[in-house]
């Protein structure tokens, strides 16, 4: 049995080299009537199977490149030319190439896959990058917005009755209502002299900025208790000056039977310890300068009335809010009243203010 194998094998090569060589050098001279003539013989002594075609040509380099009828073009192991169908196993190398083109697609899909996958592997790498970069900007963002949005909040105390809350930053704004000494609020922000506040009722307004204590206003003042009883000690003098409000002029004049304007001022300081000349002028001398812009509640304020500026002969004591409390000598008044030193005759002829309280 193994003698007749090889003897098959042996014939199929045989055959193989006669046909390649015959077809290859008459092909294109050869029609199909007289090829199927001349092989007819080759083709019926043929024993060459399909599984020994396989085997002959799966590891040859064997290539059909184009067909003709029943004429095929093939390329053997580099060596070209044509060949019958009828006999010459085209079929097997049709197989084989076919198994060969099959290997060579799964390859090549294999290797786009990986290039695929190596590229989402790639994208995702940089998407989870940009999102990890993303991310940390994000918390940045976040953390300097928590940062900018921290808000502190200023408390503070009313220091003095009936103050007046008003629409806004200056006495020329309507009063809101009033508040009175003690009373708790948060400071919302501030204007030159005055305090947007926000009372424990709720309601929304600005203020003097003098009737407001604060932790800063004390730290600016010493943060002692010194500099608090000085600011409480303004309060109560404004607060007992008030008493005497109607009580009518005298000319020397230092009870509250009658006061003239010195009498007036000497009066409500003498009564708290402190002691002052008798005379406006002399008066306009003790404590130390402060501009009008910079005038507390209990600081004295002197004026020129003659029109003359050039000589002191009033005396008044500052409450506040651009008023002072003065005993008017004035023919319309004649009694102690509350005054306007921004505007008007008392803003015309106002002299100095003088600070005898620290």
């Amino acid at each position: 049995m193994l003698r007749f194998s090889k003897a098959i094998s042996c014939l199929a090569v045989l055959n193989l080299s006669v046909f390649l060589t015959f077809s290859f050098s008459y092909a294109d001279a050869v029609d199909d009537s007289k090829v199927a003539e001349s092989t007819s013989n080759v083709q019926q002594d043929s024993i060459i199977s399909n599984n020994i075609a396989g085997k002959i040509f799966r590891d040859s380099d064997a290539t059909i490149l184009e067909n003709s009828g029943k004429w095929y073009k093939i390329s053997i192991n580099g060596k070209t030319g044509w060949v019958h169908g009828d006999i010459f196993p085209v079929e097997s190398i049709k197989s084989t190439q076919k198994a060969k083109d099959s290997e060579k697609t799964e390859d090549s899909e294999k290797a786009k896959d990986s290039e695929k996958t190596e590229d989402s592997t790639d994208k995702n790498q940089e998407v989870s990058t940009e999102t990890t970069e993303n991310t940390d900007k994000a918390e940045n963002v976040t953390s300097s917005k928590e940062t900018e949005t921290v808000a502190v909040v200023i408390k503070g105390i009313i220091d003095g009755d009936d103050v007046n809350v008003r629409e806004g930053p200056g006495k020329n704004y309507g009063v809101i209502c009033q508040v009175d000494k003690g009373e708790k609020v948060e400071i919302l922000e501030s204007a030159p002299e005055w305090y947007h506040i926000k009372t424990s009722s709720g309601v929304n307004g600005w203020v003097y900025s003098t009737y407001v204590l604060t932790d800063s206003t004390l730290a600016s003042r010493g943060g002692d208790t010194t500099s608090s009883d000085s600011s409480s000690k303004r309060a109560e003098i404004v607060e007992y000056a008030k008493q005497f409000l109607g009580v009518k002029y005298v000319y020397g004049g230092t009870s509250p039977n009658g006061f003239d304007c010195s009498g007036f001022v000497w009066y409500v300081f003498n009564h708290f310890g402190i002691s002052l000349n008798r005379v406006a002028s002399d008066q306009a001398t003790q404590g130390s300068k402060v501009s009008k812009a910079e005038l507390q509640p209990g600081d004295l304020v002197f004026f020129d009335t003659n029109g003359g500026m050039n000589k002191i002969n009033h005396a008044g004591i500052y409450i506040g809010n651009g008023c002072f409390i003065h005993a008017s000598s004035g023919s319309s008044a004649k009694k102690v009243v509350i005054s306007n030193i921004t505007s008007g005759f008392y803003n015309e002829c106002y002299m100095t203010g003088r600070r005898v309280l620290e």
